[in-house]
């Protein structure tokens, strides 16, 4: 199927607007999407528009807000924002594997709610990750393939797994302290 652009700009605009963006907001994500599409870049272009206003209605993307990044100097640079956030990327990959794994590990009579929590913690890394990605693509950054380093003991009773979970979560990545999410001014 072939669409003009100028239609298709119009139709992603109309969406956002009705999906709660102001005009300045819809006008710029129907420029970006469309514009993605139009170069190839299919899998980041007006393919995602279902997916981002299901994001917004479920409050995981916030509409009209101008980002606000704190910094500690003055050495702000858009590659050192985009290397922060494929650090926490990485990290958040790193929990699914380290959740997940866990809840393949654990054994007992009493293994069902535990099971369960542990992969609830791994979609919630995984969220987390998408969350870091769509950042990272929004910024013209390319989100990294890696994964942080995962220490395991080896040991899989309950109190092993909750102890290297405690760890992991104890040991999150500096990086976090250096970005914030907008909020409604």
């Amino acid at each position: 199927m072939k669409l003009k652009s100028k239609p298709l700009k119009i139709l992603i605009f109309t969406i956002f607007k009705k999906a709660g963006c102001n005009k300045a907001e819809a006008e710029r994500i129907a420029e970006y999407l469309t514009k993605a599409s139009l170069v190839g870049h299919d899998s980041h272009g007006v393919i995602r528009t279902p997916r981002y206003v299901d994001m917004i209605k479920d409050n995981h993307i916030v509409t009209n807000v101008k980002p606000k990044i704190l910094m500690e100097s003055n050495n702000f640079s858009l590659p050192k924002v985009i290397s922060i956030l494929n650090e926490i990327m990485e990290y958040e990959l790193a929990g699914v594997v380290r959740y997940t794994h866990y809840s393949i590990m654990v054994v007992g009579p009493h293994r069902l709610p535990i099971v369960q929590f542990l992969k609830d913690q791994a979609n919630e890394y995984l969220l987390h990750a998408q969350q870091a990605g769509e950042l990272l693509t929004g910024l013209e950054g390319h989100p990294s393939q890696k994964i942080a380093e995962i220490v395991e003991t080896n040991n899989h009773s309950i109190k092993d797994i909750l102890q290297e979970s405690l760890a992991h979560e104890v040991h999150a990545p500096v990086s976090y302290t250096h970005l914030t999410l907008p909020t409604k001014a």
